[in-house]
């Protein structure tokens, strides 16, 4: 996560910018319980509307400190819900960020959630010298959320209105040839250990064949095999069936 913070609005004013734009951020922050990431933070001169800002750095004698707490519960909060303040300086010129390691999996955030699925929270990012006798304090809001997941068990896998796909076995058993004065196939001698819940059938012709189509006939399913009707008989040799049979899931 990236904070690119107005070096001009410490105090409690709106203090985050749009990245290294010099107007301000206008959404909202989200953070989520859980969460450990590393956090780096800009300080930016802003500049004329429509432009660019500029870096900032810290005096090398100063440090970071950053540390929330809940919205309303600033007076009374004797612990702060998360903190950092190992930050090291990165990069140069208009690239120069400080970085931390933020980590939001504490017993603190999960006390204040409670039952709740978010919270308000105000984010105080403090720059300090060695003594911590001189500071400034940027602050800003932003929405503590609950995670849906916390390495829970896998859900159960519910029952499919269909078939899966590893539930449904199809088998091809063809192509069988057509006499050319058939009016009808039969595939027999299968010997299968189901009966089919489905056949599939195409015709398929030779060269310069006509155009003829097999039709199941329901009553015909069985281990041994099936009888399907054509359309009409071929007239010529070099006709097939083909033919696909699906067990149905048990």
């Amino acid at each position: 996560m990236s904070l690119y913070v107005d070096v001009e609005k410490p105090g409690g004013a709106p203090c985050l910018l749009d990245e290294k734009n010099s107007s301000p951020l206008d959404e909202t922050l989200y953070l989520m319980q859980g969460d450990k990431f590393g956090l780096r933070v800009y300080f930016r001169q802003r500049g004329s509307v429509g432009s660019s800002s500029t870096a900032v750095d810290l005096p090398a004698d100063f440090s970071l400190a950053i540390a929330a707490k809940e919205t309303g519960d600033l007076p009374t909060a004797v612990t702060v819900l998360f903190s950092a303040t190992a930050f090291s300086a990165v990069g140069a010129d208009d690239d120069r960020y400080y970085s931390a390691t933020l980590d939001l999996n504490t017993s603190e955030i999960a006390t204040a959630l409670g039952s709740d699925e978010d919270i308000a929270i105000k984010v105080d990012l403090e720059v300090r010298n060695v003594g911590n006798t001189e500071r400034t304090t940027y602050r800003f809001a932003a929405t503590l959320l609950m995670e849906a997941y916390s390495n829970e068990a896998d859900p159960t896998p519910g029952t499919p209105t269909y078939p899966a796909a590893n539930l449904v076995v199809a088998k091809y058993m063809g192509p069988v040839a057509i006499d050319a004065a058939a009016d009808s196939v039969a595939v027999t001698g299968l010997a299968l250990s189901f009966v089919p819940a489905a056949v599939l059938v195409s015709v398929r012709k030779p060269a310069g064949g006509d155009n003829i189509w097999a039709t199941v006939r329901d009553a015909t399913l069985a281990a041994d095999g099936f009888t399907a009707d054509l359309s009409a008989a071929p007239g010529t040799a070099g006709y097939k069936l083909d033919y696909l049979l699906i067990e149905a899931a048990t």
